[in-house]
Protein backbone atom coordinates (compact mmCIF):
# COMPACT_ATOMS: atom_id res chain seq x y z
CA UNK A 1 0.00 0.00 0.00
CA UNK A 2 1.91 3.43 -0.78
CA UNK A 3 2.16 5.80 1.61
CA UNK A 4 0.19 8.95 2.06
CA UNK A 5 1.98 12.49 1.25
CA UNK A 6 0.38 15.70 2.23
CA UNK A 7 0.78 18.92 0.71
CA UNK A 8 -0.65 22.76 1.83
CA UNK A 9 0.40 26.36 1.01
CA UNK A 10 -0.38 29.99 -0.01
CA UNK A 11 0.65 32.49 -2.51
CA UNK A 12 0.34 35.50 -1.41
CA UNK A 13 -0.87 37.26 -4.48
CA UNK A 14 0.45 40.47 -5.47
CA UNK A 15 -2.24 43.93 -5.26
CA UNK A 16 -2.81 46.02 -7.97
CA UNK A 17 -1.58 49.71 -7.50
CA UNK A 18 -4.39 51.40 -8.99
CA UNK A 19 -8.00 52.12 -8.51
CA UNK A 20 -8.54 48.85 -9.92
CA UNK A 21 -7.04 46.42 -7.34
CA UNK A 22 -8.64 43.71 -7.71
CA UNK A 23 -7.58 43.12 -11.45
CA UNK A 24 -4.31 41.22 -10.37
CA UNK A 25 -6.31 39.08 -8.12
CA UNK A 26 -9.12 38.82 -11.24
CA UNK A 27 -6.12 37.13 -13.70
CA UNK A 28 -4.80 34.81 -11.02
CA UNK A 29 -8.37 33.18 -10.79
CA UNK A 30 -8.16 33.11 -14.27
CA UNK A 31 -4.70 31.40 -14.92
CA UNK A 32 -6.25 29.10 -11.53
CA UNK A 33 -9.10 28.27 -13.57
CA UNK A 34 -7.03 27.38 -16.65
CA UNK A 35 -5.07 24.50 -14.67
CA UNK A 36 -6.13 21.10 -15.85
CA UNK A 37 -8.84 19.07 -14.29
CA UNK A 38 -6.53 15.89 -14.15
CA UNK A 39 -3.34 16.18 -14.97
CA UNK A 40 -0.47 13.20 -14.71
CA UNK A 41 1.20 12.57 -11.71
CA UNK A 42 2.68 14.17 -10.03
CA UNK A 43 -0.35 16.52 -10.44
CA UNK A 44 -0.82 20.31 -10.26
CA UNK A 45 -4.82 20.89 -10.87
CA UNK A 46 -7.26 23.06 -10.57
CA UNK A 47 -9.07 21.44 -7.87
CA UNK A 48 -5.98 21.78 -6.07
CA UNK A 49 -6.37 25.55 -5.28
CA UNK A 50 -8.70 28.03 -4.59
CA UNK A 51 -9.01 31.84 -4.35
CA UNK A 52 -11.98 33.81 -2.87
CA UNK A 53 -13.58 35.80 -5.69
CA UNK A 54 -13.86 38.94 -3.23
CA UNK A 55 -12.06 39.55 -0.32
CA UNK A 56 -14.30 39.42 2.57
CA UNK A 57 -15.00 42.40 4.56
CA UNK A 58 -12.21 44.01 6.35
CA UNK A 59 -9.82 41.73 4.33
CA UNK A 60 -6.32 42.98 3.41
CA UNK A 61 -5.75 43.99 -0.28
CA UNK A 62 -3.67 40.81 -0.51
CA UNK A 63 -5.40 38.09 -2.68
CA UNK A 64 -4.53 34.64 -0.67
CA UNK A 65 -4.77 31.38 -2.52
CA UNK A 66 -4.87 28.42 -0.50
CA UNK A 67 -3.49 24.69 -1.69
CA UNK A 68 -3.63 21.44 -0.73
CA UNK A 69 -3.74 17.73 -1.42
CA UNK A 70 -3.17 14.40 -0.48
CA UNK A 71 -1.29 12.56 -3.01
CA UNK A 72 0.23 8.91 -2.36
CA UNK A 73 4.24 9.43 -2.30
CA UNK A 74 4.18 12.28 -4.38
CA UNK A 75 7.76 12.50 -3.15
CA UNK A 76 8.73 9.95 -5.05
CA UNK A 77 8.52 12.40 -8.02
CA UNK A 78 8.90 15.99 -5.56
CA UNK A 79 11.59 17.26 -8.51
CA UNK A 80 8.62 17.39 -11.01
CA UNK A 81 6.00 18.50 -8.52
CA UNK A 82 8.03 21.38 -7.41
CA UNK A 83 9.22 22.43 -11.31
CA UNK A 84 4.99 22.17 -12.11
CA UNK A 85 3.79 24.58 -9.06
CA UNK A 86 6.84 26.85 -10.10
CA UNK A 87 5.45 26.95 -13.89
CA UNK A 88 2.68 27.99 -12.38
CA UNK A 89 3.83 30.64 -10.17
CA UNK A 90 5.88 31.84 -13.65
CA UNK A 91 1.72 32.98 -14.81
CA UNK A 92 0.43 34.18 -11.32
CA UNK A 93 0.61 38.22 -9.71
CA UNK A 94 1.93 37.24 -6.34
CA UNK A 95 4.65 38.27 -3.44
CA UNK A 96 5.15 35.25 -1.81
CA UNK A 97 4.41 31.46 -1.92
CA UNK A 98 5.26 28.83 1.18
CA UNK A 99 4.62 24.83 0.22
CA UNK A 100 4.71 22.13 3.36
CA UNK A 101 5.42 18.60 2.37
CA UNK A 102 3.99 16.01 4.92
CA UNK A 103 5.63 12.67 4.36
CA UNK A 104 5.38 9.24 6.12
CA UNK A 105 8.56 8.25 3.92
CA UNK A 106 10.93 11.39 4.13
CA UNK A 107 9.18 13.56 6.82
CA UNK A 108 8.14 17.05 6.86
CA UNK A 109 10.13 20.09 4.70
CA UNK A 110 8.70 23.42 4.40
CA UNK A 111 9.82 25.85 1.05
CA UNK A 112 9.34 29.55 0.28
CA UNK A 113 9.73 31.91 -2.55
CA UNK A 114 9.27 35.00 -2.79
CA UNK A 115 9.50 37.08 -5.69
CA UNK A 116 12.54 39.57 -6.70
CA UNK A 117 11.91 42.80 -6.06
CA UNK A 118 13.13 43.86 -9.34
CA UNK A 119 10.08 42.12 -10.97
CA UNK A 120 7.54 43.94 -9.03
CA UNK A 121 7.56 46.80 -11.25
CA UNK A 122 6.43 44.42 -13.81
CA UNK A 123 2.99 44.18 -12.35
CA UNK A 124 2.46 47.92 -13.32
CA UNK A 125 2.65 47.02 -17.36
CA UNK A 126 -0.42 47.29 -19.33
CA UNK A 127 -1.06 44.38 -19.63
CA UNK A 128 0.93 43.45 -16.23
CA UNK A 129 3.34 40.88 -16.59
CA UNK A 130 4.20 37.75 -14.04
CA UNK A 131 7.39 37.51 -12.15
CA UNK A 132 9.91 35.08 -13.68
CA UNK A 133 12.71 35.49 -10.83
CA UNK A 134 12.36 35.04 -7.75
CA UNK A 135 14.28 34.11 -4.49
CA UNK A 136 14.12 30.08 -3.50
CA UNK A 137 14.63 28.95 0.22
CA UNK A 138 13.37 25.44 1.28
CA UNK A 139 13.85 21.80 1.69
CA UNK A 140 15.42 19.13 -0.68
CA UNK A 141 14.32 19.69 -4.50
CA UNK A 142 14.98 15.84 -5.07
CA UNK A 143 14.89 12.36 -2.90
CA UNK A 144 16.96 9.66 -3.63
CA UNK A 145 14.28 7.36 -2.75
Amino acid sequence: MAQQSIIYGYIQGAEWMSSDFHRLHRLNRQVLGALPAADAFPPVTRGMFAAADDPPQGAHLSQIIHFGAAIAEVEREWRKWLEKFEALLHRLYWFNAVVHLRTDTVGDYEYEWTVDANQIVHYFNDPPLPATKYLFDGGPRHFDL
